[in-house]
């Protein structure tokens, strides 16, 4: 008889309890400097609240395509390279496999859901995309542009569905455990993104929007879609919360065919129904993949996307919502 499926509450609960074991749960937030952006944004999501739409709503449907896949939900995984925590699950016991990338990336194919994947080698593409999850890979803006075109290349050749690039880590990430400024990423002229652009046929994703200003100048590059993130704070203190300025990017690219994804800090059901209000056609969410390989290995990743699932067809459905699309700024109120 298969057990049921626990909870988000209670996956969270046995997640974190396991990550708080292994002297890691300081590392699911590594903001830059005060840790402000972290701070402001959980605020700002805290602040946003629904108005509810009861009388005559019906069951949302979830199904979404994105990058050209048909998924159980808008809710996909954020690009994921190597972590502390990821890696210290991975050693501390075989039920979360040899690696920390494979058991994500099956958790996340059992439940109709997209895998995404950022600094890996050649190897670890085709491991995970081995496992059956359709997999999107996000290459860092390195140097030496002809490094970016390979590591594009490695990638479509191995099955990847879409490939993109990072825009914001040009001067490298910032946390307290990392020095100011990496030697090896640089950022990237438009003429160089256009570049890198036209390299693949795959859908082409910019990451780490945080203006309308880049969003315009990505659409001119080429860019199939864009994410609306500032890297989890690890780029700037005190960035904008990215649901700010998500609705003014959303109506600047309007009529562009572009997807739209939200992330950073976004964690529960109710944060993904915010980004979708405001003008997103997906979410990437990253730490909640985290918690549930925590939870459970596989198993966990897969539980985890299928709560959220529930979690967010009932808020669509309460807020009169039949599809995600149907989402907009007019459920919510700011506090």
């Amino acid at each position: 008889m298969t057990p049921p499926r626990l909870l988000f509450g209670d996956l969270w609960e046995q997640g974190m309890m396991r990550i708080r074991a292994l002297g890691r749960e300081a590392d699911l937030v590594l903001a830059t400097e005060t840790q402000a952006s972290h701070r402001i944004n959980r605020a700002y999501l805290d602040a946003l609240t629904f108005e509810m739409r009861v009388l005559g709503a019906v069951e949302a449907d979830l199904r979404s395509t994105l990058f050209g896949v048909e998924l159980a939900s808008p809710i996909v995984g954020a690009p994921l390279s190597f972590g502390r925590v990821l890696g210290l699950l991975a050693d501390h016991g075989p039920q979360y496999g040899t690696g920390y990338l494979e058991p994500i990336a099956q958790g996340l194919a059992e439940a109709g859901s997209l895998m995404g994947l950022g600094v890996t080698t050649s190897e670890q593409v085709q491991s995970v995309i081995s496992v059956g999850a359709p997999t999107y890979v996000i290459v860092k803006p390195y140097r030496e542009v002809d490094r970016i075109l390979y590591k594009i290349e490695d990638a479509e050749r191995r099955g990847a569905v879409a490939v993109g690039i990072d825009v914001d880590v040009y001067y490298g990430v910032r946390t307290r455990y990392e020095p100011v400024g990496e030697p090896y990423v640089a950022p990237l002229s438009p003429a160089e993104l256009r570049r890198v652009r036209e390299s693949t046929q795959l859908p082409f994703v910019v990451k780490g929007i945080l203006s309308v200003r880049d969003a315009l100048m990505a659409r001119d590059a080429g860019a199939s879609a864009v994410v609306v993130c500032h890297h989890g704070g690890e780029i700037i203190d005190y960035a904008v919360p990215p649901l700010k300025v998500l609705p003014a990017i959303a109506q600047a690219l309007e009529g562009s065919g572009i997807t739209l994804f939200a992330g950073s800090g976004l964690r529960t059901a109710t944060d993904v129904l915010k980004a979708l209000a405001l003008g997103a056609h997906g979410v990437m969410l990253g730490t909640p993949l985290m918690v549930g390989l925590a939870a459970g290995g596989a198993a966990g990743v897969r539980d985890m996307l299928l709560a959220l699932n529930d979690e967010l067809r009932r808020n669509l459905s309460i807020t009169g919502c039949r599809t995600p699309r149907e989402a907009r700024p007019e459920l919510l109120h700011e506090l």
